[in-house]
């Protein structure tokens, strides 16, 4: 599922996901980051919304992937709901400089 997501083919790695039943975090993270890399930003959201209780990389995915697709004020949004469940680090942080660029901030 992870390579498949990386890659892009997030055909595949949905039907992976079909059959194997509720994705890992690291896994959800890879499906997330690869829909996003499509352009499917809805799609990751909905993966992201399946999961409480995210870790740091897979609010990262998320927020990354937003930043990736020019939606720069959903990167901040999400960035400021995660700091009410998650701690950032540094990639969420070069993340949101970046989103706040986007917006001419």
């Amino acid at each position: 599922v992870n390579l498949y997501g990386k890659c892009g083919d997030t055909r595949m790695a949905s039907s992976m996901m079909d059959q194997i039943g509720e994705p890992d975090e690291h896994s959800l993270s890879a499906l997330i980051s690869g829909y996003a890399d499509c352009g499917r930003v809805d799609e990751s959201r909905r993966l992201f919304d399946m999961k409480s209780n995210r870790p740091v990389f897979v609010w990262n995915s998320m927020i990354s992937g937003y930043v990736a697709n020019k939606m720069d004020m959903q990167a901040l949004v999400l960035f400021k709901e995660m700091r009410h469940e998650s701690r950032e680090d540094s990639r969420t942080l070069a993340s949101v400089i970046k989103a706040c660029g986007g917006l001419g901030f």
